[in-house]
C-alpha cells in the first residue's frame, strides 16, 4: 500500500510503499539482509526502512517513530537488496498490516521463490485447473515489465493532450504579442508626426516649400502652425519654427 512521507531535497510530501511481508519475506529477495537494527517481530507496529528510502526522506532513522494515518510505527532496522527498487520500501509484518489498515485476509501480490525457472510452468497449469484461483502467476521479469508498459500508457494518453494543449496556448500567446505589439506601435507615435503632415499638406496646397532651414509656408498661413521639434528617435533633431517668431 501507499503512504506519505517528507522528501529531504524538496521538503514536500511524497508516495513510498509500505509493503508487509511475512518470516520469510527477506530470504525469498535476493541478496536483501539487514544492515542496522533488526528485522521486525511478528504482530507488532515495527517497521524496517530500505537504504535508498532513507536517503531520500526524513524521519526513518534507525530508532525513530513515525505516524501513518492514526498508528504509529517504530524503525527497528534498515535494510539494502543489491541497489534494487526493494530499497525504496518500507517493510512491517503482513497482518499488522491487514488489520490496521482493514485489508482483510487479502494481498495484492504474493512473491514465491520456485526450485528452477521451468517450474513456473507448473505452477501456471496448476491455478488454471483450479476455479477457486483467481490469480495469474508471472515471472518477477514479466511482471515488472507489465508495470512499466501501464506507467508508460498513462504518461502517453496524458503527454499527448497536454503537449498539444500547450503548443495552441503558445501559438495564441504569440499572436497576441504581436497583435499588441502594433497596437503599442501606433498608440506611441508622436504628435509631432501628425501635424506635421498637416502643415506640409497646407503648404503643398497653397504653394509653400521646403528650404534648407526648415519648411517654408505661405504668410497668410503661419498664423495657424506651432513650434515643431522633431522627436528623439529621428536622426534629424533639428527645432525649426512653423510660426511667426
Amino acid at each position: 500500500m501507499i503512504v506519505d512521507a517528507i522528501k529531504k531535497s524538496s521538503g514536500t510530501k511524497a508516495n513510498m510503499p509500505l509493503r508487509g511481508i511475512g518470516p520469510n519475506g527477506l530470504a525469498l529477495r535476493a541478496n536483501a539482509s539487514i544492515i542496522e537494527g533488526r528485522l521486525f517481530k511478528p504482530g507488532s507496529n515495527e517497521i524496517v526502512v530500505g537504504r535508498g528510502l532513507l536517503k531520500e526522506f526524513s524521519g526513518f532513522e534507525l530508532g525513530k517513530t513515525v505516524r501513518f494515518g492514526v498508528n504509529t510505527w517504530k524503525v527497528v532496522g534498515v535494510f539494502e537488496a543489491d541497489g534494487s527498487a526493494f530499497e525504496s520500501e518500507l517493510w512491517a509484518d503482513l497482518p499488522v498490516i491487514q488489520s490496521l489498515f482493514k485489508r482483510g485476509n487479502t494481498a495484492q501480490t504474493v512473491r514465491a521463490r520456485l526450485t528452477s525457472p521451468a517450474a513456473l510452468k507448473t505452477l501456471q497449469d496448476y491455478i488454471k485447473s483450479d476455479p477457486r484461483l483467481n490469480v495469474e502467476a508471472q515471472s518477477e521479469k514479466q511482471f515488472y515489465a507489465e508495470q512499466s508498459k501501464r506507467l508508460s500508457s498513462v504518461i502517453q494518453s496524458l503527454g499527448w493532450p497536454l503537449g498539444i494543449a500547450m503548443a495552441l496556448g503558445a501559438s495564441q500567446g504569440a499572436e497576441h504579442h504581436v497583435q499588441f505589439g502594433l497596437r503599442a506601435r501606433r498608440g506611441n507615435t508622436h504628435p509631432a508626426h501628425h501635424r506635421l503632415r498637416q502643415y506640409f499638406d497646407v503648404c503643398r496646397h497653397h504653394g509653400g516649400s521646403h528650404g534648407a532651414d526648415g519648411p517654408r509656408c505661405p504668410v497668410g498661413y503661419r498664423h495657424h502652425l506651432a513650434v515643431f521639434r522633431w522627436p528623439h528617435r529621428l536622426h534629424n533633431r533639428r527645432q525649426f519654427l512653423a510660426g511667426g517668431v
